[in-house]
């Protein structure tokens, strides 16, 4: 599962667009709202288990 380690303040930086968007080609029925939901969704647990 993609975990991000570079959120600031709630905010994605570039590199975990570019992550999401690289590990969702492999899922090619992801568009642009899913990349950001799947990213947004583990900034998420990433937050809750810091």
């Amino acid at each position: 599962m993609y975990k991000t380690k570079t959120h600031y303040k709630g905010r994605f930086s570039v590199l975990d667009i570019k992550l999401a968007k690289t590990s969702s080609k492999r899922l090619e029925q992801y568009d642009t709202t899913n990349i950001i939901n799947y990213a947004s969704h583990n900034i998420e647990i990433f937050l809750l288990n810091f």
